[in-house]
């Protein structure tokens, strides 16, 4: 008998998958099915313990990461992507811009989550973060998973998002910004998978090593705790699909005077001008210009 399940996570022999309100299963998959990742649909046929996937069914969206040719597919068919941050030393623009960009380019909404906010420091991030993604993110929400402060009106705004079918929402970050915390509290369960921070750096350690979607009881909700994103490559994008992810820097562009403008040093350039009259933060100036910098250097090695 064939019948629909939906992917949890994925090693390179077997796969966990959800049928209905059952207990997640560990099948094999079959040699003529692609790379799977959560948020797949997919069929499986047989009886325990030969279940198998079959087929994997059309991805509405599908988030990724590349870097030069070694793409990875990170999870399917989301509704929604939570970027996790929080104050110093773990907050980083640069991998914040990243994800945004990625996400802009798979049309998936991404909010941000400053966690964490009964540290010092918040207030900084806040005012920074205010002043670069107000205009980028859907929306911006503020925490702290220890203090549960902020966390009732997040889980609402999942819990909104639940309907009469499926619906996969990632929450990825840097190592140590609390989103498997996070998770945990919202889906009202002990999922969290809690690492360490060092003492020395405050840093968080590597605690998502696979990505794994977790089933919400009794909801068709499904809550993705992506790995850390240290290394989020773009290089599967191209130079219109990363601007897409920068609408303040899209929006200038329209008023540079020529076409072929790298927004360096060139005159007219109405990125340089957006930039020096504060429209543009030099940060997120920065950051894309690294982006679109890395993405040139392997299409040249491509050819």
């Amino acid at each position: 008998m064939t019948q629909s399940a939906f992917v949890l996570s994925t090693t390179r022999k077997y796969v966990t998958v959800q049928v209905g309100d059952q207990a997640p299963l560990i099948v094999t998959k079959n040699r003529t099915c692609p790379d799977l990742c959560p948020g797949d649909e997919v069929l499986i046929s047989g009886a325990t313990p030969d279940i198998s996937v079959e087929h994997l069914c059309p991805r509405r969206t599908i988030f990724q990461r590349a870097l030069g040719p070694r793409e990875k597919l990170l999870a399917a068919n989301l509704a929604h992507i939570y970027l996790i941050t929080a104050p110093a030393p773990l907050f980083n623009p640069q991998a914040l811009d990243r994800v945004i960009t990625a996400a802009a380019a798979a049309g998936i909404p991404c909010s941000l989550v400053l966690n964490k906010t009964d540290l010092p420091g918040t207030d900084e991030t806040l005012k920074l973060i205010n002043s670069s993604y107000l205009s980028v993110a859907s929306s911006i929400v503020c925490v702290s998973a220890t203090t549960e402060e902020g966390l009732k009106p997040l889980k609402t705004a999942v819990q909104t998002m639940n309907g009469s079918t499926p619906t996969f929402i990632a929450f990825t970050g840097l190592s140590g910004v609390g989103k498997s915390t996070i998770i945990g509290a919202l889906s009202g369960s002990e999922l969290a998978r809690q690492g360490e921070l060092s003492e020395r750096s405050g840093m968080g350690r590597q605690t998502t090593s696979q990505a794994y979607a977790y089933h919400i009881s009794h909801t068709n909700l499904f809550l993705v705790d992506l790995p850390g994103i240290q290394n989020f490559g773009l290089t599967h994008l191209g130079i219109e699909q990363i601007t897409a992810g920068f609408p303040e820097i899209a929006q200038a562009i329209a008023q540079c005077r020529f076409s072929d403008c790298k927004h360096d040093s060139e005159e007219y350039c109405g990125v340089r001008d957006a930039l020096s009259a504060g429209k543009i933060t030099n940060q997120r100036y920065q950051s894309y210009q690294a982006i679109i910098g890395e993405i040139t250097i392997f299409s040249n090695r491509d050819h």
